[in-house]
């Protein structure tokens, strides 16, 4: 990953970051709202608080090309 720098930084932009314990570990954060959660239940309406779920997916999909390249650069280097 360190070798992709530009690669890494077009994903960071999309919200990814890297494991600060692990740089070679990429992830995007997702954060569920505990509160919002408890009140879906209450009211079945998950649309407020599976919000971040759908806006990570839509990150993803954005990220896409960058992902498939990363992993092909990755394949190649094993």
């Amino acid at each position: 990953m360190k070798a992709n720098g530009g690669l890494i930084d077009e994903l960071r932009s999309g919200g990814f970051s890297l494991d600060e314990d692990d740089d070679r570990r990429l992830y995007l954060p997702l954060v569920i709202d505990r509160e919002a959660l408890a009140t879906a239940f209450e009211s079945e309406d998950f649309d407020l608080a599976m919000r971040p779920v759908v806006e990570a997916y839509g990150k993803v999909v954005d990220a896409l090309p960058q992902l498939q390249r990363l992993r092909e650069l990755a394949q190649e280097a094993a």
